[in-house]
């Protein structure tokens, strides 16, 4: 049995006879978001614009939402640490005793946003420092957040306020 290119000479006959431009627009689609992935290796300086929407950083929602679909697990080398006072970049390069950077799969953000990690760290009150680091090659994003837990959870509580800050 030959597998071969025979589904898609399949798909592209198929596509003709009946006219269906939806289908080739699907596939069209697909194919498109399947190459965002291989074009950091043609062009490895779309690895910051691709992290920034891990960092929640992305210039605008619409950019953000439309790089969504595209493929996106272990194509970084993605960090997270947690800081109960704000630490400078050398700190961040050299962590002091009981800090240390820990590795996430993806979506490092989703130490703040969602999740059951958000839920075990920020169920006590008081400001902590997130930091998120994504490497690719030469490539490196350092995003800070300062997150503000003004009351433990329950049903009254305040919702945590949340500010980006500049690592300096």
């Amino acid at each position: 049995m030959r597998i071969g290119l025979s589904p898609l000479r399949a798909f592209v006959r198929d596509t003709r006879r009946a006219h269906d431009r939806a289908s080739v627009v699907l596939a069209a689609v697909m194919v498109l978001y399947a190459l965002v992935p291989l074009s950091l290796l043609a062009a490895p300086q779309l690895a910051l614009p691709l992290m920034a929407r891990f960092h929640l950083r992305t210039e605008s929602f619409a950019a953000w939402a439309l790089l969504q679909p595209s493929p996106w697990m272990y194509n970084f080398e993605n960090y997270y640490l947690v800081s109960d006072e704000p630490l400078t970049r050398d700190e961040l390069e050299a962590p002091s005793t009981g800090l240390r950077w820990q590795a996430i799969n993806h979506q490092n953000a989703r130490v703040i946003t969602f999740a059951d990690m958000r839920a075990k760290l920020l169920q006590s009150s008081g400001k902590r420092y997130y930091y998120l680091s994504s490497r690719y090659r030469e490539y490196h994003l350092l995003t800070a957040y300062r997150v503000s837990v003004f009351d433990a959870p329950g049903p009254h509580a305040r919702p945590a306020l949340v500010d980006w800050m500049a690592v300096h």
